[in-house]
């Protein structure tokens, strides 16, 4: 047998919900000894019905792409209920030449196989218990017949043959349609305003959370459950054995599925032949709600298939108690993580907080993969995965390595450089960077405490916090870009040929971008319109040739008044404009008498008969105001208005 190691990647809707968990579980618990690496990869769907940019998560299935992934197992029957079966077979197209294990839903691609439920059987004894056990004789089915999934599907048409198979006609009052959500339950028994207004005296339903939202309204009507209508379930959720009555229900035994999936891809790989379809076997729950178990016993769990009464797990439950407990450690390192992040500006920043970040929630190994420059992915895209990409960080926490790196690769030969954690038959959730409409990348996750709920969050937040400081790098690189430009304009025909600093055109051109990009990263300030006064008086006494001299001092005050970065003009004459990003009205008087200063100082530079002086105005702009001729126009009020109030000093 080839002892090569194996990369298999599973594909999950999320990561948020105890049946994914549970599955992830039993894949890991089969591959536990094997030599296998095992990616769990939270995907969601483009055109989602809900959120706003959860679809951006199908970024993520473009890795299944890569030669790195030998084989891919797909919870199937979570994605179909959000999407067509075709289109769904569609998105899987793209890596069918690997080996595909779908749970839950037949694929069309000849190297695929699946498990599904053994449904029909199991509703079969369903029905053998409510009539002969309880004497039921009604037995309507709440139907999740409002999405399209294959499992909806499947329990409907099982309830439908059973029924028939027991001698019930079919009666389509006893049928009602939900979605798999409490709402959708309990939405579907409001037509029943009275007790004696209920038409059947048990009620099958397609899901835990329908069985939920149905008996919260049977009981506020006056329902007795079960002496009046029995209720069972779909799923056994933690909550079917804790609430009251106890739901009788069915389980799935998720673990044993995700096991079996395992199984199945790992002999695919290694060329063991496997059937085509596998059925898993369910197993009936029967509790309070169908009468199994007594209304006021708390100590039973459950009365099994053979009518032995199984006691509550006490250490099951006190494991429950401890999550919950632990609960206040997992907000505390959620709380943590946002303060440390909250300061996060750069790229390089946030890399030098990663060795702190990654040992507060747990992380074990991490890399981060960039793309060069963002993609804009709109919801019902399909996101194409670049030939190159970056990995520019990489943590190993047992191995002491937290490094920023620079290792450029083909993501569609390799999903990581392969010296980097020599895939050591690991677990890794691999996951889409992205903020809003743009993708940045993708990160490879390894936890301490396999806590993928939790997990999940962190990782979202940093794949917030990277976006962000993706962004503000680049607008750092274009603010130095502006800089040099600024620089290259003096050089050019767009330079003031007497002052050295921009003429109208340039200032026009480099004023307006300046304006963009203070924009573009949510800053302020202020355009300022400077004129000198009496610049007549000194041509008429002295000539044009001192007139000039005392421009230039004029521009060599502004430029030594202002940043390098901040866009410095002549309008014409001795009329001088600037733009300067992040300037305030409340700096106004402190920039004023810096420019004064400059003033002085540049009139005894240029040997000038007597010292120039300026008239200043100032307009603050903001995010709606990017008009850059409206601004020189207000400020040139502001401007005129402080000329005319010398002015009338000098008569008095």
């Amino acid at each position: 047998m080839d002892m090569k190691k194996l990369n298999i990647a599973v594909m999950v809707l999320d990561l948020s919900g105890d049946y994914t968990i549970e599955l992830f579980a039993g894949i890991t618990e089969y591959f536990k000894d094997k030599n296998v690496n095992v990616f769990i990869t939270q995907t969601k769907m483009p055109r989602l019905p809900y959120g706003f940019y959860e679809y951006q998560y199908f970024a993520g299935s473009r890795l299944l792409q890569s030669a790195d992934v030998d084989g891919v197992i797909v919870v199937s029957s979570f994605y179909i209920s959000t999407v067509k079966v075709s289109e769904f077979n569609s998105f899987l197209e793209s890596f069918s030449n690997k080996p595909i294990i779908s749970i839950g839903q037949k694929l069309p691609f000849e190297n695929s196989c699946y498990t599904c439920t053994d449904c029909e059987t199991t509703y079969r004894k369903i029905f053998d218990h409510l009539v002969n056990e309880h004497g039921r004789k009604k037995i309507a089915f709440l139907s999740a017949n409002y999405t399209v999934s294959q499992e909806a599907k499947d329990r409907y048409n099982a309830y439908l043959k059973i029924n028939e198979e027991f001698g019930f006609p079919f009666d389509e009052d006893l049928i009602f349609n939900g979605a798999f959500t409490v709402e959708s339950g309990e939405g579907e028994m409001l037509r029943f305003k009275d007790a004696s207004e209920v038409p059947f005296d048990a009620l099958i339903c397609a899901n835990d959370q329908m069985a939920f939202g149905a008996i919260k309204h049977l009981l506020k009507i006056g329902v007795k459950i079960p002496e009046q209508v029995a209720v069972i379930g779909f799923d056994d959720l933690f909550q079917c054995a804790n609430m009251e009555p106890s739901l009788s229900t069915i389980n799935q035994e998720i673990f044993a599925q995700g096991f079996k999936a395992a199984e199945l891809c790992f002999k695919k790989l290694h060329g063991i032949e496997v059937p085509k379809e596998t059925r898993i076997p369910l197993k009936p729950v029967y509790r309070q709600s169908c009468g199994c178990v007594d209304i006021n016993d708390s100590e039973t769990d459950y009365r099994d298939s053979k009518g032995n009464l199984v006691a509550k797990n006490l250490h099951a439950t006190h494991s429950i108690i401890s999550k919950y407990i632990e609960s206040y450690d997992e907000r505390s390192r959620i709380y943590n993580l946002l303060d440390v992040m909250q300061d996060v500006v750069s790229l390089e920043n946030l890399y030098r907080k990663f060795n702190y970040i990654f040992p507060l929630i747990n992380m074990k190994k991490v890399a981060i993969c960039l793309y060069d420059d963002p993609i804009v992915v709109k919801n019902g895209e399909l996101f194409n995965l670049p030939s190159q990409v970056t990995m520019t960080y990489i943590f190993d926490k047992e191995k002491d390595v937290s490094e920023r790196t620079n290792q450029r690769f083909n993501p569609y030969d390799q999903l990581l450089p392969k010296e980097v954690f020599a895939y050591d038959s690991t677990r890794y959730v691999m996951q889409a960077i992205y903020y809003g409409e743009k993708q940045y990348g993708y990160g490879f996750f390894e936890v301490y405490d396999v806590n993928y709920q939790l997990a999940n969050i962190f990782i979202k937040i940093l794949s917030n916090g990277l976006a962000n400081a993706f962004e503000y790098s680049r607008k750092e690189n274009e603010a130095e870009s502006l800089e040099k430009t600024n620089q290259e304009l003096t050089s050019t025909s767009r330079t003031d040929e007497l002052t050295r600093v921009l003429n109208r055109r340039g200032f026009m051109s480099a004023g307006q971008q300046a304006l963009q990009f203070a924009k573009s990263i949510g800053k302020t300030g202020l355009v300022v319109f400077c004129d000198m006064d009496g610049l007549k008086k000194i041509n008429d006494t002295y000539g044009h040739e001192i007139g000039d001299k005392a421009i230039q001092a004029e521009a060599k005050a502004l430029k030594a008044s202002f940043r390098t970065s901040d866009v410095v003009g002549r309008l014409g004459g001795d009329e001088f404009a600037i733009v300067a990003i992040g300037q305030t009205m409340n700096n106004f008087d402190r920039m004023y008498n810096k420019i004064l200063h400059n003033c002085r100082s540049a009139s005894a530079e240029y040997d000038l008969p007597h010292e120039i002086s300026l008239s200043v105005g100032a307009i603050p702009f903001g995010s709606t105001d990017m008009d850059l001729q409206v601004l020189l126009s207000k400020a040139d009020v502001e401007q005129y208005k402080e000329k005319r109030r010398k002015h009338a000093e000098r008569k008095e």
